[in-house]
């Protein structure tokens, strides 16, 4: 499973570099990071834990790019798309936000309690873990803030 998510960002490295306008640092930190954790977990065989843990952040992934592939068909009313937007913000606040508050604490801890692994490899990890805790959150802080700031924009123009 590792080596398919290790795949997956690899070409997902790619994709963000050569669209980086389009995706911007975030998204290619993203890459970097999950790229960085398989490649500890499969090439390195240190902390097996952190893919497992990292995978489960995909969780709300589908529900994102199925919310997407609707937007671009011009289907976003009706069932389908309300019950994607609600899968998406209850994986994404549940697994990613709360689970991941979860692994940064475990993960740390774990990083740090395994005297056998070499410093510059617990760096790295703790790198991970604090950097995809990071993203998950300024992009959830970004999300519920987008909105606020355009009502707002809007109350201040009077309209």
């Amino acid at each position: 499973m590792g080596s398919i998510a290790a795949g997956y960002f690899l070409w997902d490295l790619q994709e963000c570099s050569r669209k980086f306008k389009a995706y911007g640092a975030p998204f290619l930190l993203h890459a970097l990071l999950c790229l960085g954790a398989y490649a500890m977990t499969g090439w390195l065989n240190t902390y097996s834990w952190l893919g497992s843990f990292g995978l489960l952040y995909e969780a709300s992934t589908p529900f994102m790019h199925l919310r997407m592939t609707l937007v671009a068909l011009k289907r976003a009313n009706g069932p389908l798309f309300t019950l994607c937007n609600v899968g998406f913000a209850l994986t994404y606040l549940i697994v990613r936000i709360g689970g991941g508050a979860y692994f940064a604490y475990t993960g740390l801890n774990l990083v740090y309690a395994e005297r056998c692994v070499a410093v510059p490899y617990q760096i790295f990890a703790t790198v991970i873990i604090l950097g995809t805790c990071s993203l998950n959150v300024f992009w959830c802080a970004h999300t519920c803030l987008r909105p606020h700031r355009r009502r707002r924009s809007s109350a201040v123009r009077g309209t």
